[in-house]
């Protein structure tokens, strides 16, 4: 069974998708274009049924998330990814290896 939890990374809205029993847990980072938390597709979903908590978030300007991606630089991008792993990190489910897949 899973559980999905509302949260941010920053200001950025974000997604959990938390399995009764994690294992490990993983940031999904995208790639070029707009993104939102919850366009993946059915992949978070998927991950998180085989033991891992996912964190997905939009990036800046998109879903319900200030700011504009179109002028990030590729250190805003690594910043929100850091911010994204110490969100994980803290999680109360969260006791095994902590990822990122993109």
């Amino acid at each position: 069974m899973l559980r999905t939890e509302w949260t941010t990374v920053g200001e950025l809205r974000a997604l959990l998708q938390v399995p009764d029993e994690p294992v490990a847990a993983l940031v999904l980072v995208d790639g070029s274009g707009e993104g939102c938390c919850d366009d993946w597709g059915g992949w978070a979903e998927r991950i998180a049924e085989l033991g891992a908590v996912v964190l997905t978030h939009d990036r800046a300007g998109c879903g319900g998330s200030p700011g504009n991606w179109l002028t990030q630089t590729l250190d805003d991008r690594a910043a929100e990814e850091r911010e994204a792993l110490a969100v994980l990190r803290k999680h109360p489910a969260v006791t095994g290896p902590v990822g990122l897949l993109g």
